[in-house]
């Protein structure tokens, strides 16, 4: 197994203790957006 892979089923184990599967990522991905109260650095601009 090379360094690489290693890595990879590293990442993908703690990524999956924190719950970012695959269809929480698309939870997200639909998920409405923030309200932009100045308190949150990626809540969109307006």
């Amino acid at each position: 197994m090379t360094v690489a892979e290693t890595a990879r089923m590293h990442l993908l184990r703690l990524a999956s203790e924190f719950g970012l599967t695959p269809a929480a990522e698309q939870r997200l991905a639909v998920a409405p957006g923030d309200d932009g109260d100045g308190l949150n650095p990626f809540a969109p601009d307006r």
